[in-house]
């Protein structure tokens, strides 16, 4: 009785175990289905075998089932032994692939903690250089090769460029240095933007040749890339045969990836630093520039300014020395240096070949340890700004260049308003003394070229007053409130001094010279035929005996975008009016040799179509007549704005495009 007890719970058991495992394999799915399958099998197999044992109890109904008592036998003993085997072979599949499994798990933890700590490395490297040196360490040893490469894509030209390298030798790194192959396998990769792995090195490419030759059988390319921008490729080299295989593709492309976002975060960062530095130099630049533009309409004297000048530029250029160089005339001053034996020197061209090339090429000159750069007004050079780095061969830099020109254009402004002050405190120093010299009794008049000599003076200062209040406005000078009321000052100034003089022009009759043809038919409307080609700028002629009258005009005329040429004499401005053709002609009544009205005549006789402007110091009041057998089509008198000029300007152009309508 107990052993039918047994043979039940066994057959039991066994049906139990096999329901069991039918549910319980669909939530192992990793483990091998023929090992579930055979399991299972043997199981019921068991199961099988407990049944016919149950029925060796009961000899009749095995009887009538099986008949012969050899049947249930032989049944039991295969059973038996097949539900034995196919449960121990199943078993060992089990063990077998959770052995499997158990490697997979160790690979990808080794993996992963492969992967944190590259990614720990290359977060530590500051540099490109070492970044690539340490990752490529890392990789070598990971992975057991014994060489490997990085090469960096040139933008511009597509090539790589080889930036870091692990175990080649010094003549395949020279190889291996620039590679411009299209067609080559590591050139593929990174133009394919795809992992190739070659489990043994082909034939087909000289360079790989030489890898063969020194006994490297499989290789493995993997392109470095951010944001979709192709950065480099990664290549590794083996001395085993099938050493690199296509299980590494993942691990490759997570190694690339961690790669191609550090190098692009390094860029960046490399990047930003350009740009911060850019914005904190020109935050220094405008510092620098504030300051000095406080020194411009200081009480302070020119040497005391440009000495402040160079001070502050050596905030921003690193130099030893510094000095500012006046030209006057034919001779270089010295003006301000930190250097007290050199100050106050006048200099000879010959033995300073430096100056001399800034002179002649209006151009900054870097050589060696000096740094030179002119001081320009209107296209000409007031002076030089020279900072030196004596027994030194360091050489300055493009951002120190520039600042040079930017403390060169202070300067400019410092030498402009000084001479400004001068003429205005020569003004002021005739007005009170004609002042002094006349009472409403009785009154010494001055010389009958006073008032002409006098509106000249005030001309270029109230030119070069609106010329710069102009550059304020338009922001080719850094705006300075202090500077704006300066120039607002010395233009009421000379507003001033006009109406002064405005006193003494019915005194001083205008001189009127020869007048022999009418060739001008309305005086001041312009209604006369001009050249039928109409021009974007107006080329103009101007004459006038004043040289700092002509500057004037050619610094009114190019501000307002025109081309201007000059002449110092009457006959100089027919010969040169004689020769080219002229838009405009703007010429002063008063020259050394001639009148302007002869001028006017002798022009308008060659071209009555031109327009003639007449600029003069002894006022406007002239007869028409006069004027229009002169050949004179507008009057401006001393001092005039550039607003009139502008005036006249529009007027002239306004005509060429109505008569060419």
């Amino acid at each position: 009785m107990f052993s039918v007890i047994l043979k039940v719970l066994l057959a039991l058991t066994s049906l139990s175990l096999s329901i069991y495992l039918f549910q319980l394999k669909d939530r192992y799915p990793d483990l091998t289905r023929s090992g579930w399958n055979r399991v299972l099998a043997g199981v019921l197999l068991l199961f099988g075998f407990a049944l016919i044992e149950i029925l060796d109890e009961f000899p009749q109904a095995q009887a009538v089932i099986f008949g012969s008592p050899v049947i249930p036998l032989f049944l039991e003993v295969v059973f038996g032994i097949c539900g034995l085997m196919l449960i121990i072979f199943g078993l060992v599949s089990w063990l077998a692939e959770v052995s499997f499994l158990k490697k997979k798990t160790e690979d990808k933890e080794s993996e992963f903690l492969f992967l944190e700590n590259l990614a720990s490395r290359t977060r530590k490297s500051s540099t490109l250089i070492e970044t690539l040196e340490n990752s490529l360490r890392e990789v070598s040893v990971f992975l057991k090769v014994e060489a490997s490469a990085i090469w960096i894509a040139n933008p511009a030209t597509g090539e790589l460029i080889l930036a870091s390298y692990k175990g080649l030798t010094p003549r395949l790194a020279k190889q291996f240095e620039n590679l411009t192959a299209k067609n080559g396998i590591i050139n593929q990769a990174a133009r394919n933007k795809e992992i190739l792995i070659q489990e043994e090195i082909p034939s087909t490419e000289e360079i790989l040749m030489e890898l063969k030759k020194r006994d490297f059988v499989s290789l493995a390319v993997a392109p470095i890339s951010a944001a979709e921008k192709n950065i480099g490729v990664l290549a590794l080299f083996s001395k085993e045969r099938y050493k690199l295989d296509f299980k590494l593709e993942k691990l490759l492309q997570n190694i690339s990836s961690n790669l191609g976002e550090k190098i692009d975060s390094l860029r960046l960062a490399k990047e930003v630093k350009r740009r911060t530095d850019q914005l904190t130099q020109s935050i220094q630049e405008n510092r620098i520039l504030s300051v000095i533009s406080g020194f411009l309409v200081s009480n302070l004297d020119l040497e005391q300014i440009l000495d402040r000048i160079i001070w502050e530029g050596l905030k921003v250029i690193e130099a030893k020395f510094g000095h500012v160089v006046l030209v006057r005339e034919k001779t270089l001053e010295v003006k301000a240096s930190l250097d007290p034996s050199f100050l106050g020197l006048n200099l000879e061209l010959r033995e300073f070949p430096l100056l001399r090339e800034v002179l002649y090429k209006k151009k900054s000159v870097v050589d060696q340890s000096n740094l030179l750069v002119p001081i320009l007004a209107r296209n000409q050079i007031l002076g030089i700004l020279w900072f030196e780095n004596r027994e030194s061969e360091r050489v300055f830099s493009q951002a120190e260049v520039q600042q040079a020109n930017a403390l060169a254009n202070q300067a400019s402004l410092a030498i402009q308003n000084a001479s400004l002050k001068d003429e205005l405190k020569t003004l002021h120093q005739r007005i009170i003394d004609l002042r002094e010299k006349q009472t409403v009794s009785e009154a010494q008049l001055p010389s009958p070229n006073f008032v002409n000599d006098m509106n000249n003076i005030l001309a270029a200062i109230l030119g070069n007053t609106q010329l710069l209040q102009n550059k304020l406005v338009s922001g080719e000078l850094p705006h300075s409130s202090d500077l704006s009321e300066f120039l607002k000052v010395i233009e009421q100034s000379v507003v001033d001094g006009s109406q002064l003089m405005s006193r003494l022009q019915d005194v001083y009759p205008a001189p009127t010279g020869a007048i022999t043809a009418a060739v001008s038919d309305n005086l001041n409307n312009f209604e006369t035929v001009v050249t039928e080609k109409l021009t974007k700028k107006l080329k103009v002629l101007a004459i006038d005996d004043q040289r700092m009258i002509l500057d004037l005009l050619t610094s009114m005329f190019a501000n307002l975008g025109h081309s201007t040429e000059v002449a110092e004499t009457g006959m100089e401005g027919i010969e040169k009016f004689n020769r080219n053709n002229f838009d405009l002609v703007i010429t002063d009544l008063g020259l050394l040799d001639i009148s302007g009205f002869e001028v006017s005549q002798k022009i308008k006789e060659q071209n009555p179509e031109v327009p003639i402007v007449m600029i003069t110091g002894w006022g406007a009041n002239f007869d028409q007549e006069q004027l229009k057998k002169a050949g004179i089509d507008y009057i401006l008198a001393k001092p005039f704005k550039l607003e009139q000029l502008t005036e006249v300007v529009e007027k002239v152009t306004s005509y060429k495009q109505s008569s060419l309508k």
